[in-house]
């Protein structure tokens, strides 16, 4: 025995080896976990997000429309949120007798609407470009032109518009829920469709 050491002085047994190995797990559980957090967030924008806000729908009904003949109307407002551009690629709608033969978008002037055109995209004037630069934080807004001719026979009409954009490595479908109707002479089918109003004869 060593003199002036007692048993008190003496030094403490090391930590188990186990408690040293779980220490060493957890930054890497940690690592893992915010590795999968970021790649999740990554998918999602990749693949869900868009930056493209839209504001609303709604529904628009041509009458005395015949077969093969084509009506023009408006999408939109649209503006960026988090990108410097965006193309519209494609623009279809539901399988229910009508096709998407033209689509266009422009910068849209707060004081004059396209609306819509009875007639072709090229008739109507409102250009040929498919991409547009306007910003949510600026106040700017675009708008879409679409030509839908109808088909031969039977109901020509549609409760969506799916616009089909690219934004960089981003790319989606934007879903409107715009309901658009190319009636025949004399169709009845709901609001879109609605009968020719009754000549009023006075006697009423």
């Amino acid at each position: 025995m060593l003199h002036g050491v007692t048993t008190a002085e003496a030094p403490e047994a090391p930590p188990q080896e186990p408690t040293t190995r779980r220490r060493r797990w957890v930054p890497w559980a940690a690592l893992a976990t915010a590795v999968l957090a970021v790649a999740g967030y990554g998918l999602w924008w990749l693949g869900w997000s868009t930056p493209i806000r839209d504001h609303g729908g709604y529904g628009v009904g041509f009458q005395d429309v015949e077969p093969g003949a084509s009506r023009t109307i408006a999408l939109g407002p649209f503006c960026l949120d988090g990108a410097g551009s965006a193309t519209i690629d494609a623009v279809t709608v539901d399988p229910a007798g009508l096709t998407v033969v033209a689509f266009s978008v422009r910068h849209a002037d707060p004081h004059g609407y396209f609306g819509g055109f009875p007639g072709s995209l090229r008739d109507s004037g409102f250009g040929g470009s498919r991409t547009f630069t306007d910003q949510c934080d600026h106040g700017d807004h675009a708008e879409a032109a679409v030509e839908r001719v109808r088909g031969v026979n039977g109901p020509a009409m549609t409760d969506h518009v799916f616009v089909h954009w690219s934004a960089g490595v981003r790319s989606g479908v934007l879903a409107l829920p715009v309901q658009a109707a190319l009636c025949l002479d004399g169709e009845v089918d709901g609001d879109l469709c609605p009968p020719d109003p009754v000549p009023f004869d006075g006697k009423r």
